[in-house]
């Protein structure tokens, strides 16, 4: 499964320098015209592997957005049965510069140290929303909520805690040791 996405997206043209998700549709496109199954509705991504997708600028030091929820889905939907858990599980992050694709990264975020982290950064921005803090819900470190339109809100991630996160998910410590 890896090398197949690999070698569908690696050395190809996006561009990268836009703001409005451009990069990240043109990747979706690819992938597609290869015969992926692409999921553009609620889910991951990539249904058939179970994988969510996301796309940065490598040079990017800005905050990494998970998934968007309207206010009254945040309030009445703890972590575990929320989208932002679906797309924490396992990413393929495609990261491109120079209007090239430059590395494609798969990570497993379902180990249960990482997912107490985050499920304790949503929750937490969660109580946020519930006490009326707008537009900035404070979580965690690795994680809060900030609005962005119509009621609409997007759970993310500081680059310094994901770049945390995507070490921890590279390391052994889920196949070393049991974790309680």
């Amino acid at each position: 499964m890896r090398a197949k996405y690999s070698k569908t997206l690696l050395g190809q043209t996006v561009d990268s320098w836009t703001k409005d998700n451009t990069a990240a549709r043109q990747i979706e496109d690819l992938l597609v015209s290869n015969g992926t199954n692409f999921n553009k509705g609620k889910g991951v991504d990539l249904p058939d592997d179970n994988l969510e997708v996301k796309s940065r600028l490598e040079e990017s030091r800005s905050p990494h957005t998970v998934s968007g929820m309207t206010e009254n889905d945040i309030i009445n939907t703890p972590y575990k049965q929320s989208r932002v858990y679906q797309k924490l599980q396992k990413q393929m992050r495609v990261k491109h510069t120079c209007n090239k694709v430059v590395k494609v990264e798969y990570y497993d975020f379902s180990q249960p140290h990482i997912q107490d982290i985050l499920e304790e950064a949503y929750e937490e921005a969660r109580e946020s929303i519930k006490a009326g803090c707008t537009p900035y819900a404070p979580g965690t470190k690795y994680g809060y909520f900030e609005y962005k339109s119509s009621n609409t809100y997007s759970f993310r991630i500081p680059h310094k805690a994901m770049q945390e996160l995507e070490a921890m998910a590279k390391s052994s410590f889920g196949t070393l040791f049991e974790y309680d």
